[in-house]
C-alpha cells in the first residue's frame, strides 16, 4: 500500500492508499463476505452469496441462497446481511466481520437508518438488534472489486435457482479467485 505524504498543509492525492485486494480481518476475527444478485422480472429472481474466511484469509465455508420474492436489489442486500448474521450465530463465531459492498446498507446499520428505503428499514432494525447482542461482531463496507467471490456465488444462485453450501473447499467457479486472494495475503501481510 502507498502512504500519504502531507507537506505544508498540502496533500498529494496520488499517494493515498488504495485497497486493490480483499484484506482479511485481524486475529481472532472471521470474515463473512456477503453479496446479492437481483434481476427484476415477473418473479424478481435473487441470490445471496456468503463466504466465510479466517483471519489468515483461508477459505472455510460458503453458501448461496436463491429466492424469488424480493422487491429490489437493496432489499436482497439487507436480507443477505441478515442471513450472514444468522449463519455466524449458527457457527458460534465469537468474533465476526460482516463485509458487503453496499455502502448505504452498511451506513444504515452502523449510523443512519434512513440511508435505506423505508421498505427495508425493518430488516435493518433486525440486523441492528442481532448485532447489539454480539458486541464482537461488526459490519464493514468493502469495495465491489474486493467482493468478487461472494458476487459470483450470488449470481450462481440467481441464475441456476439453487441454494447450496460448501465446506473446506470452495466451488470450482470461484476457486481461482479465492486462491489468488489467499496468495495475496501470504505475499503482502
Amino acid at each position: 500500500m502507498r502512504k500519504m505524504n502531507v507537506c505544508e498543509n498540502r496533500t498529494d492525492i496520488s499517494n493515498i492508499p488504495v485497497q486493490t485486494n480483499w484484506i482479511p480481518p485481524e486475529s481472532p476475527f472471521y470474515s463473512i463476505c456477503c453479496d446479492a444478485a437481483f434481476k427484476k422480472t415477473d418473479l424478481n429472481h435473487s441470490g445471496i452469496g456468503l463466504i466465510l474466511r479466517n483471519f489468515a484469509g483461508q477459505f472455510e465455508q460458503a453458501q448461496c441462497t436463491y429466492a424469488d420474492r424480493h422487491l429490489n436489489a437493496e432489499q436482497v442486500e439487507c436480507e443477505g446481511l441478515l442471513k450472514a448474521i444468522e449463519w455466524a450465530k449458527e457457527l458460534h463465531l465469537q468474533h465476526g466481520c460482516l463485509e458487503l459492498d453496499v455502502q448505504a446498507v452498511v451506513e444504515a446499520v452502523t449510523q443512519d437508518l434512513e440511508k435505506v428505503a423505508w421498505e427495508n428499514q425493518s430488516i435493518v432494525l433486525q440486523i441492528r438488534s442481532k448485532l447489539w447482542h454480539h458486541p464482537t461482531w461488526r459490519c464493514k463496507f468493502i469495495r465491489r472489486k474486493n467482493n468478487k467471490p461472494a458476487d459470483s456465488l450470488a449470481k450462481h444462485s440467481r441464475i441456476f435457482k439453487v441454494s447450496r453450501s460448501w465446506m473446506g473447499l470452495p466451488p470450482n467457479f470461484i476457486a481461482n479467485v479465492i486462491q489468488a486472494e489467499e496468495n495475496s495475503v501470504l505475499l503482502f501481510h
